[in-house]
């Protein structure tokens, strides 16, 4: 492993992450790769006609 004998604070890795996410046209193996859906977020959308429908 490459950084087997450094310490990185876990936030490094959250940012990395995160530029990959924000560069699409930087990073389009990664984008098209099944790990990117790991590290999208799902959506959960509220319909009007729900009981639990807030404004």
């Amino acid at each position: 492993m490459l950084v087997s004998d450094m310490q990185i604070h876990p936030q490094s890795f959250y940012d990395l992450v995160n530029i990959i996410r924000e560069h699409e046209e930087l990073f389009p193996a990664w984008h098209s790769s099944p790990v990117a859906s790991l590290y999208t977020p799902k959506v959960f959308e509220n319909k009007k006609k729900s009981s639990a429908y807030w404004l």
